[in-house]
């Protein structure tokens, strides 16, 4: 990987997209081959723990999708070899009863949830439902026939707030919408909303071009609604809990405004560029500069480059996209009053991830400099 030290964050896309090549499992790593490696781990205590989720390996492979057309011949190929190999592995983590919608965690042929965990792995009350973000990226990322789509549409109802459930997790203004909650299924977990798996199932309604209900429109006011009023700011784990940053929660609304004519989403997004810029020139860590950038060259404006630290690596390392709450699947007034505290959050972390989304900043920037 090429870098300079002294100037702007200089990364050739090939490059990238090799050593994200290189990082997917050959199947003789404690993972199945095609996956990314990812590990949880926690801000304080020793504890880093190999985890086969399908989430990362799909939303690495959407991110490359997404700039596949920009890259070279050999880097377009390449990533064709590796959704390939990705896709392989998405029936195994179906709905176990052949629904289609995806599960976080491998489902057949036998549940692993906290897979190699030596503790909550054993107790069945932590097993996962089906959730919308991975169920999205997942059908993003392979095409579904137009009948799983329309049931997927359909199936999401059941679980949005007020049909079977009320839901809590959320600030008190937000509680009589109808929007859909991050779970599917009947399960122990409480309904969420959260903004940035909100934002990703959007993307695949728009995507696709499904009709849009009242729980479609009740999603959108709840998106817009957190950036007019600053909850991503102010409240960012009320608001996402799943990812409980307002630099990554920003970037999901901006990717989402960015890829959609929805006359709401497009009326918040100077305010969404004010508050990019605005975390932007807090010289934020190098993965947070990455995102903010991002998302502001999707929103067509140019941000300055990025410098390259002095240890690229290191930077990576330390970046995580989302947590895990030890206590959201605990509904009761004590827990959610302590589950926003990070000591009870496990921080997800994905290497190919974090290149995938380098990849992302070069070719913006790159679209920027040849249309200035």
């Amino acid at each position: 990987m090429a870098a300079s030290r002294t100037g702007d964050l200089v990364l050739a896309p090939d490059a990238l997209v090799e050593r994200i090549a290189a990082l997917q499992s050959t199947g003789d790593d404690g993972y199945a081959e095609g996956l990314f490696p990812a590990q949880r781990t926690h801000r304080y205590l020793p504890y880093r723990v190999k985890d086969d989720s399908i989430f990362f390996t799909a939303v690495v492979l959407y991110t490359l999708q997404q700039v596949q057309a920009h890259l070279s011949a050999g880097s377009r190929r390449r990533i064709d070899e590796i959704a390939r190999k990705a896709v392989a592995n998405y029936p195994r983590y179906r709905n176990n009863e052949g629904q289609p919608m995806y599960n976080f965690w491998q489902t057949l042929p036998e549940d692993r949830f906290f897979p190699n965990g030596r503790i909550l792995s054993r107790w069945r009350h932590f097993r996962l439902p089906e959730d919308i973000d991975t169920t999205a990226y997942v059908y993003l990322t392979q095409p579904h026939p137009a009948q799983d789509l329309a049931w997927l549409k359909e199936r999401l109802k059941l679980d949005t707030n007020g049909r079977r459930r009320h839901i809590r997790n959320t600030l008190p203004r937000y509680r009589h919408l109808r929007a859909y909650s991050t779970w599917l299924g009947q399960a122990n977990m409480p309904l969420d909303f959260d903004v940035c798996a909100l934002s990703n199932l959007l993307l695949l309604i728009f995507a696709n071009g499904l009709p849009l209900n009242e729980h479609d429109r009740d999603t959108i006011q709840f998106i817009t609604s957190v950036i007019r009023d600053d909850d991503h700011l102010r409240h960012p784990f009320a608001v996402a809990p799943w990812y409980a940053d307002p630099t990554v929660i920003l970037y999901h609304v901006a990717r989402l405004a960015a890829s959609c004519d929805v006359p709401e989403l497009a009326a918040c997004q100077d305010h969404v560029a004010r508050d990019l810029e605005r975390l932007l020139a807090g010289r934020p860590p190098l993965m947070q500069r990455v995102l903010l950038s991002t998302s502001l060259m999707r929103l067509g404006r140019a941000p300055a480059p990025l410098a390259c630290p002095d240890d690229l690596d290191e930077d990576l390392e330390g970046f995580h996209f989302f947590v895990g709450g030890l206590l959201t699947a605990l509904d009761n007034p004590v827990t959610r009053a302590l589950a926003r505290f990070d000591v009870f959050h496990l921080r997800y972390r994905c290497p190919a991830h974090s290149l995938a989304l380098l990849l992302e900043h070069q070719v913006y920037r790159m679209l920027i400099a040849d249309h200035p």
